[in-house]
């Protein structure tokens, strides 16, 4: 009987304040350990870690990325060349903004009808937030940058009241005046 080769290592990849808070991660971790995998809890930003020494590394919650922009997208590109990164490079990277609502629509599939305010687009100039296709006239909307996660800098404000309207346009405002492209969903 020949012994059972050494364990599959997989790096489920999250971020160091998102350690602990996935309710799907214990049934996760058992099964693949009952699969035989060694499994470990692994930064994406701890540059101490080989990713050379996992077989795979599955992306989970790396939700600070979007406040490390460019060192996350190095670490994509390093990690997908010492590992079997999951998802793969190109869905990742195209994750990161969700202008990717667009090409999703572009091909046929249902998504929420979001407007986006790119503040490089000479048109922002000519559309404030104000104007009724970003924000609608009734109903509630839903503000946030395009580039974000865990709900950072994401508020919902009802544009019946005139009040939460304005705080709606201004936080569009504030949002394109740090340079970051705006969402806007009913």
């Amino acid at each position: 009987m020949s012994e059972p080769g050494p364990a599959v290592r997989v790096a489920l990849v999250t971020a160091p304040e998102a350690r602990g808070l996935d309710d799907d991660l214990p049934p996760l971790v058992d099964a693949l350990v009952h699969l035989g995998a060694s499994v470990e809890m692994v930064a994406w930003s701890d540059e101490r870690v080989d990713w050379a020494g996992f077989d795979l590394a599955l992306v989970r919650s790396t939700w600070d990325y979007h406040r490390h922009l460019d060192r996350f997208r190095a670490w994509i590109e390093e990690a997908a060349g010492r590992t079997a990164l999951h998802n793969p490079p190109e869905v990742l990277t195209w994750n990161i903004d969700k202008r990717y609502l667009r090409d999703l629509a572009d091909a046929g599939l249902p998504v929420v009808p979001t407007t986006f305010l790119d503040p490089a687009d000479p048109e922002t100039l000519d559309r404030p937030p104000s104007a009724g296709p970003l924000l609608g006239e009734s109903g509630e909307v839903v503000i946030k940058p395009a580039i974000s996660a865990g709900a950072r800098n994401t508020a919902r404000y009802l544009l019946d009241d005139a009040t939460e309207r304005a705080r709606a346009v201004a936080h569009a405002d504030s949002l394109l005046r740090e340079g970051r492209v705006v969402m806007a969903q009913p």
